[in-house]
């Protein structure tokens, strides 16, 4: 649990504003089953290096959205893209944020 309470730190940090009232502890009372699907919207080169990035989603059609018609992310526009799912432990998802209904998940692996 040491590793986690350390990641949480980092990701404090990063995400400050975000994390700044957040209740870790209750993040995992989110997710009711021990282990959880999650889905990345991700470049072909992403998924074959294995360095993902720390936003992920419980929804298989957000990501889809996010690999597929997101325009905005133009450095990556003519890569060719997947959808990539890992099943994770719940207590393995540092924060849980659903203010744009994308059901993001923080995960780092």
């Amino acid at each position: 649990m040491k590793n986690l309470k350390t990641k949480q730190k980092i990701l404090g940090c990063i995400f400050t504003e975000k994390f700044e009232n957040f209740d870790f502890e209750s993040c995992n009372n989110i997710f009711t089953p021990e282990i959880e699907s999650i889905y990345r919207g991700m470049t072909t080169e992403e998924l074959e290096s294995g360095d993902f990035s720390v936003s992920w989603t419980l929804s298989k059609e957000c990501a889809e959205f996010f690999a597929f018609k997101y325009g905005r992310n133009f450095s990556t526009e003519n890569k060719p893209k997947v959808v990539h799912q890992l099943e994770v432990k719940k207590v393995e998802i540092l924060a849980y944020f659903n203010e744009r209904n994308e059901q993001e998940v923080i995960y780092i692996p």
